[in-house]
């Protein structure tokens, strides 16, 4: 009988004619879907894990893959890619422990908890230091802990009268909390919730905020020094109706005027 690392693999690979075939839609479900897959891409993650190799486009053996059409050869389930495959198991039992959140504080609590084990088992693309890591830890844990909250009933998460803006769920890329509490003049979540009359639960503030800044629809024009302000600043109110990206406004389309609200954007 094969043990759960090589079953995995074996389940991997088995997969990989069936995305190859289905390039077209794979790739829009991954444009749905958004968070690491979209960052990281399912090729990155086979890369990472020592299951795909980059080849020659006239290897018989290569498979396309990815929206860059490149062609990659499965390898063998070396002892490399067994180790790597591990710190995904091993991460198990991380989440069979992971407490359901009620609060804001108990969230940030397991989050720091969570990557410890993540930084502990040296999980391929999450495990590591570093900013775009940090991203994957937080999007990854988020769905989990909030899972968990929802199979108890518990609807929201509570928020502590002195809980900052900053404190709440990530992730946070973009700089959209800082923002807020500059814009708004509101150091606490309460504070923000008091002043606007919000309703919208504080773990899902990070993903309206991220969503109404428009990095789904960003252009790839270059940033020039002289639109760096306009950008920081975000979209102006009509591409931030239509989602549009601070940089697809500012350096594709040229828009100079103010930027809209922020609160404006996804209240």
């Amino acid at each position: 009988m094969l043990d759960p690392i090589d079953r995995a693999y074996n389940s991997l690979v088995a997969a990989l004619p069936c995305i190859a075939s289905h390039q077209d839609q794979c790739n829009a479900s991954l444009d749905s879907v958004k968070g690491p897959l979209f960052r990281q891409s399912f090729v990155a993650t086979m890369l990472s894990l020592g299951i795909l190799r980059k080849c020659s486009p006239e290897n018989k053996k290569g498979i396309i893959l990815g929206k860059s059409k490149k062609s990659y050869i499965i390898r063998k389930n070396t002892k490399a890619s067994r180790k790597r495959l591990c710190a995904f198991y091993n991460m198990s039992k991380a989440v069979d422990a992971l407490r359901a959140p009620r609060s804001v504080k108990q969230f940030n609590e397991g989050y720091n908890q969570f990557a410890d084990e993540f930084r502990k088992h040296k999980v391929p693309l999450i495990g590591r230091s570093g900013r775009k890591k940090a991203y994957n830890r937080e999007w990854t844990y988020r769905p989990l802990a909030l899972a968990k909250a929802r199979a108890k009933k518990i609807r929201r998460l509570s928020l502590h009268k002195n809980a900052q803006i900053v404190d709440f769920p990530g992730p946070d890329m973009s700089g959209c909390f800082k923002t807020l509490a500059k814009q708004t003049g509101c150091k606490t979540g309460v504070q923000l919730y008091k002043k606007y009359h919000m309703t919208i639960p504080p773990e899902y503030v990070a993903r309206c905020g991220c969503m109404s800044w428009g990095q789904y629809r960003q252009g790839k024009a270059g940033t020039t020094a002289a639109a760096e302000n306009w950008i920081k600043d975000g979209p102006c109110p009509a591409c931030a109706k239509a989602h549009y990206s601070a940089k697809h406004c500012r350096i594709t389309l040229a828009h100079t005027l103010p930027a809209a609200p922020l609160l404006g954007r996804f209240w």
